[in-house]
């Protein structure tokens, strides 16, 4: 973008989705017109050493990412919304931005805000590398289910698939289940000779956690092909992911009424081998509940807020500009926070 275009417009906002694989910033206009998008690294979301100086890396990262997309200097930011920066401090998201009007919100929020910008109900479940369910109904009220992380939960994650890949194609070897495909493309994915060298290696912590999440895109690959193992891990998957939004529908007491319900994060990539049995266990709980596609994908959600910080008034007109410049802006990079399956 032309550097000219610093002059044709006197403010911008930010919005960041930060996940634990990749994180998303958004620099757009007050009239929601989106000049630049760019992929960073992870925001991590636990208070360990160091933790904050990586967080502040990464938005910084994304920052000047996104202005030297938009052939900007140093523009006039009027907001920023941070969505997964819950442990960033305020003071240090104003200094790399040089802006006092800052929102510090979780990933979940900016997920919901960009699913549904206009009637602000529904539930996103979001199933990446981690899964959790978020949801709001009509008088505010919000829920928030699972988000535990890998070792204490995130059911029907990525990571949670690939620890049941794992499992199979060790207990096809030694008779406890059926043969599966997943061996042997878990195997060549990984470069493996045996079972051994792989066991070997992941408790040998060869791989992060990531790496070892991205077996979640071969049980894709598996269940396409008709692999009966895989097919049953998928399912597994949303059926876990359906006792969550039921969880959700049930505290927010939306048991009755039509509620929509947006699948977030490459897990739904698999499509209805995840969507099926997710359905399921929603629909004992309340049979009136139905998908629906996301409108905005979290960053545009973070940018929504940031807009909504302004005191600015949300209309059709922004939302139209914010989808005829997502089109061409997201083209130049990804919008996806995890390698998914079927990818």
């Amino acid at each position: 973008m032309e550097g000219s275009r610093q002059h044709a417009t006197s403010q911008v906002v930010i919005g960041v989705d930060g996940g634990q694989s990749s994180t998303q910033t958004v620099l757009a206009t007050t009239q929601g017109d989106i000049l630049a998008a760019a992929v960073t690294g992870p925001v991590l979301h636990v208070e360990i050493e160091g933790v904050a100086e990586q967080i502040g890396h990464v938005l910084s990262q994304g920052y000047e990412k996104v202005l030297t997309a938009a052939g900007m200097d140093r523009p006039q930011v009027g907001s920023v919304c941070v969505g997964g920066g819950g442990l960033m401090n305020l003071e240090r998201i104003r200094t790399i931005y040089r802006v006092k009007r800052v929102t510090r919100t979780g990933d979940a929020h900016v997920a919901l805000e960009g699913a549904f910008p206009e009637d602000q109900i529904g539930i996103i479940v979001t199933a990446g590398t981690g899964s959790h369910a978020y949801g709001r109904r009509a008088d505010g009220e919000t829920v928030f289910v699972g988000g535990t992380g890998y070792y204490l939960g995130d059911e029907g994650s990525a990571s949670d698939i690939a620890q049941q890949a794992f499992r199979a194609i060790y207990q096809a070897e030694d008779g406890r289940s059926e043969k599966t495909a997943l061996t042997a493309l878990i195997l060549d994915h990984f470069q493996c000779g045996d079972l051994e060298q792989l066991l070997m290696n992941v408790y040998a912590e060869t791989y992060t956690r990531h790496q070892l999440a991205q077996v979640s895109k071969l049980v894709g690959q598996a269940a396409l092909a008709g692999d009966n193992v895989a097919v049953r891990i998928l399912a597994r998957a949303g059926h876990e992911l359906g006792r969550a939004v039921a969880a959700a529908l049930n505290t927010l007491g939306q048991t009755d009424l039509p509620f929509p319900i947006a699948p977030n994060g490459s897990v739904f990539n698999a499509g209805r081998f995840v969507t099926e049995s997710m359905m399921v266990q929603v629909q004992k709980t309340n049979p009136r509940a139905y998908l629906a596609d996301a409108r905005f994908p979290p960053a545009v959600g973070a940018i929504l807020v940031a807009l909504r910080n302004l005191d600015l008034n949300i209309n059709d007109e922004i939302f139209s500009h914010l989808e005829a410049s997502m089109g061409k802006v997201f083209q130049k990079d990804s919008t996806r926070k995890d390698e998914g399956i079927f990818q």
